[in-house]
């Protein structure tokens, strides 16, 4: 379902597909939310649903899929605080986060996981946040190696 121009909602059906390792939905008008049933695929390492009209938050169930390595959600309308359980995901490379409608700031575990290529969140007013290993990013007025301490908080 990769970029096409597919709609409606993510069939909850794809929580029975037990050795279900990639989910690429990107570039779709999808709605609704991520299924209850998605959380229940502890094999999936790849999930991309970026680029669509999803709503609702992400569950603390997302720390129950270990082998994720790969988690795009950017550009959609999802809401909430990220899950600290995101932590638990010691095998996750790549989260991408950016253009939704999250509150708070990014958890420290999240900030803190060594095994993290790419983390792109966005700050209030647009701005973006990267951490590309060990690069210096500008975030906001702050120049720092853990863009994290910026990411998704409040603007004062």
């Amino acid at each position: 379902m990769e970029q096409g121009n597919t709609s409606g909602t993510i069939p909850t059906e794809l929580g029975q597909l037990e050795k279900l390792v990639f989910i690429d939905m990107d570039f779709n008008l999808l709605t609704g939310s991520l299924p209850t049933e998605l959380y229940q695929l502890t094999k999936l390492r790849t999930l991309d649903v970026n680029n669509n009209q999803l709503t609702g938050t992400i569950s603390t169930d997302i720390g129950g899929m270990v082998d994720l390595d790969f988690v795009q959600l950017q550009s959609n309308l999802f809401e909430g605080t990220i899950p600290t359980e995101f932590g638990l995901l010691t095998k996750l490379k790549t989260f991408n986060v950016q253009i939704n409608k999250f509150t708070g700031k990014m958890p420290d575990v999240v900030c803190d996981m060594s095994q993290l290529v790419s983390l792109r969140a966005s700050c209030k007013r647009g701005r973006v946040c990267k951490k590309e290993s060990d690069v210096v990013v500008k975030c906001g007025t702050k120049q720092n190696k853990r863009c994290c301490t910026c990411i998704c908080e409040e603007d004062n």
